[in-house]
């Protein structure tokens, strides 16, 4: 994986995507063709071994340190247990098919779950939705901190003493 050998350019696109901009858009702010920044996004995804849809492009930059991983906002996020379950999926950048095939879910179903997942978490897109997992540290090497945190024994978060326990 040449991830860390990414252009300044390809970085860039890659960063606008995951900022929730389209190709469109990210070429316009670049001040370069779509064609162009097309050719840099596909450079992109072949350097990150990541030859699919956008958000699992976006995740692999993140996990290969391509890309830093905007600091938590605070922000908390409730999901549901179906749009849980689709995270992974979409950080995966499986479609929206192969989802329903997976999860054995009617495809109108998990495309409602995931219209709410992206809302949950704040996303302008589904590639959007993937850093703000990161973000969130509901993705990425965030994630066991959080799931750590979250299933720590009482004791262990106010700090008692092991020789304290009954």
């Amino acid at each position: 994986m040449n991830a860390n050998r990414l252009s300044p350019r390809e970085r860039q696109i890659v960063q606008e995507l995951a900022g929730g901009s389209s190709l469109s858009m990210a070429a316009e702010t670049l001040g370069i063709s779509k064609l162009t920044a097309k050719g840099y996004r596909d450079t992109a995804r072949n350097k990150l071994g990541c030859l699919v849809v956008a958000p699992a492009m976006v995740a692999a930059a993140y996990d290969a340190g391509a890309l830093e991983i905007p600091a938590h906002d605070g922000s908390v996020v409730e999901m549901t247990d179906e749009q849980r379950e689709l995270l992974p999926l979409l950080i995966a950048g499986l479609s929206t098919t192969e989802m329903s095939k997976k999860l054995f879910q009617h495809i109108e179903r998990v495309r409602f779950n995931l219209r709410g997942l992206v809302a949950a978490l704040g996303g302008k897109d589904h590639a959007h939705a993937v850093t703000r997992a990161y973000q969130l540290g509901l993705a990425g090497p965030r994630r066991q901190s959080v799931e750590q945190q979250q299933f720590a024994a009482p004791d262990e978060v106010l700090g008692a003493h092991p020789a304290a326990a009954p």
